[in-house]
C-alpha cells in the first residue's frame, strides 16, 4: 500500500488526469466542430486521439519521474514528507522506469505521424521528451529558463492533437487553438513561478539560481503581478469578441479569479500562503479546460 501511494505522489496522478482529458476536450470540443464547420475530414479517429494523448501523459510521467530523480535532495527540504525516489525506490529502477516510459510513448505515436502523412511530427514527443531532461537536469536551477519551458511545453500540449489535423488548420483559422494556448502558457508560467517561490529554501541549499533567488522575493512578485495584468487584459480582449452574454459571464469569472490571485500574492508571506496560490492557479486552469466542453 505504502508503494502505491509513493507511485501515485511520484507520477503527480491529478495533474496526469488533467493533461490526458485536456487533449480529449481539445480534440472534441475545438478540432472536431473547426472540421464539420469546413466541411472536412479529421485525419486521426476518435480512438486515435486517445492514443495521441496517452502518449502525452506518458511523456509526463517521464518528466515527473526524472524530475524526482534529479532533485532528491531539493525534496528533502522542501517536500521531506514526498521524497519518495530514495526512500521507496532504487535510482536504477526509476531510471528505467522514464526510459521505457519515453519509448512507449513515441512508438505508439509512429502509427499516428504516418497516418497524418507528416513523419516529422515524431519530433513533438521526442523534443518534449528532450527538453524535460535537460530541464530537470540544468535549466530549472537557472532563473527563469526552466520555466519558461515547462510553459512552452504546455502549449505544446495544446497545439499538438491540432498539428496532427494539418490538412484541417493549413484552411482553416488556428485562432482557437492559439488563444488556448496563450492561456496554458500564461498559467503555467505564472505557476512555476509561485512554485520557486515555494521551493526557495531547498533549491537555494542545493545551489540553484532560480529566479527568486537571483532577483529575490519582491521582484519575483512584481513579475507575477506583470503577467496576472497581461493575463487580465488578454482575457478582457477575448470577452469582447463574445456575442452572448453567459459566454461572457463565465469568461470573466477567470478575471474575478485572476484578482483574488493578486490579492493573496500581495498577502503572502509564508510557505503554506504559497501552496494556496499554486492551488490556486490550478483550479483556475482546470476552469479553463471545463469552459472548453462548452465552447461552441
Amino acid at each position: 500500500m505504502q508503494k502505491l501511494k509513493a507511485i501515485f505522489t511520484i507520477i503527480r496522478f491529478p495533474n496526469l488526469v488533467f493533461i490526458f482529458l485536456s487533449q480529449i476536450i481539445i480534440y472534441f470540443k475545438v478540432i472536431v466542430p473547426l472540421a464539420i464547420l469546413a466541411q472536412l475530414h479529421t485525419v486521426i479517429t476518435n480512438s486515435d486521439i486517445f492514443i495521441l494523448a496517452l502518449s502525452t501523459t506518458l511523456i509526463a510521467v517521464g518528466g515527473y519521474i526524472i524530475n524526482d530523480y534529479f532533485d532528491v535532495k531539493i525534496d528533502e527540504i522542501n517536500k521531506p514528507s514526498r521524497v519518495t525516489v530514495e526512500l521507496q525506490f532504487k535510482r536504477r529502477h526509476i531510471m528505467f522506469a522514464h526510459i521505457t516510459l519515453d519509448i512507449i510513448a513515441v512508438l505508439i505515436t509512429i502509427p499516428l505521424a504516418l497516418k497524418a502523412g507528416h513523419i516529422s511530427l515524431i519530433g513533438i514527443p521526442l523534443i518534449s521528451i528532450l527538453m524535460l531532461v535537460l530541464y530537470s537536469a540544468y535549466f530549472k536551477r537557472k532563473p527563469l529558463s526552466g520555466n519558461l519551458i515547462v510553459a512552452a511545453l504546455t502549449a505544446l500540449t495544446v497545439y499538438t492533437p491540432a498539428l496532427y489535423e494539418f490538412n484541417i488548420f493549413h484552411r482553416v483559422s488556428m485562432e482557437s487553438i492559439t488563444i488556448i494556448a496563450i492561456y496554458a502558457f500564461c498559467l503555467t508560467l505564472m505557476r512555476e513561478i509561485v512554485k520557486d517561490l515555494e521551493d526557495l529554501k531547498g533549491d537555494e541549499a542545493d545551489g540553484c539560481r532560480t529566479f527568486p533567488i537571483v532577483f529575490g522575493i519582491n521582484h519575483s512578485k512584481n513579475l507575477l503581478y506583470l503577467l496576472a495584468t497581461l493575463f487580465f487584459i488578454f482575457n478582457s480582449y477575448i470577452i469582447s469578441f463574445l456575442h452572448y452574454f453567459y459566454q461572457a459571464f463565465f469568461v470573466e469569472l477567470l478575471n474575478i479569479a485572476m484578482v483574488m490571485f493578486v490579492y493573496y500574492l500581495w498577502k503572502a508571506n509564508k510557505h503554506i500562503q504559497l501552496k494556496f496560490l499554486s492551488r490556486l492557479l490550478k483550479i483556475i486552469t482546470f476552469y479553463g479546460v471545463i469552459l472548453l466542453i462548452f465552447y461552441q
